[in-house]
C-alpha cells in the first residue's frame, strides 16, 4: 500500500513484463517522494476481531488513498467484516510529511473502536508532522 502512489510507470506494463519474464528494473520508475501506510484494523484483532461495525469514510486528499481489506456493504452501509479493516496511505516530500498526513487520514475515519498504531515510522526517528501538507 505505501509503495504503489509512488510508482511513476505503468504497474500493468511491469506486471505483464514480470509474467513474461521480461521485466527490466531501468523501466521501472518512482517519484522522488515519501508515503506512509496505517493500518485500521477492527477492535478484537488479531484474536477474535469484531464485524458489521459501520464505517464512514472521508474523502480522501491528493495524493491520499484508502485501502479496503476487511470491508463489506450491507443494507446499513459500509462495515468492517475482518480484523485489518483498512490500510490508509498518504504521500508527501518527506517521511515525516506523509506519517502525518496519513494518521490525519487515519483520524478522519469514523470507525468506533478502531485499532491502530501510533509509532509507524519510530524506529527509525521519524515523528508525523503536526501540519500535514
Amino acid at each position: 500500500e505505501a509503495v504503489l502512489p509512488l510508482l511513476d510507470s505503468d504497474l500493468a506494463r511491469h506486471a505483464l513484463d514480470a509474467a513474461r519474464g521480461q521485466l527490466r528494473p531501468e523501466n521501472v520508475h518512482f517519484r522522488d517522494a515519501a508515503s506512509a501506510t496505517i493500518i485500521l484494523a477492527a477492535p478484537g484483532y488479531p484474536g477474535d476481531p469484531q464485524k458489521g461495525i459501520p464505517l464512514t469514510l472521508p474523502d480522501p486528499g491528493h495524493d491520499e488513498i484508502i485501502y479496503h481489506a476487511g470491508t463489506t456493504d450491507s443494507a446499513a452501509g459500509l462495515v468492517s467484516s475482518g480484523g485489518r479493516v483498512l490500510a490508509v496511505t498518504a504521500v508527501a516530500d518527506t517521511l515525516n510529511g506523509a506519517l502525518g498526513r496519513a494518521y490525519t487520514l487515519a483520524d478522519r475515519v469514523d470507525f468506533p473502536g478502531a485499532q491502530l498504531r501510533r509509532d509507524i515510522g519510530a524506529r527509525i526517528g521519524a515523528a508525523p508532522d503536526p501540519t500535514p501538507v
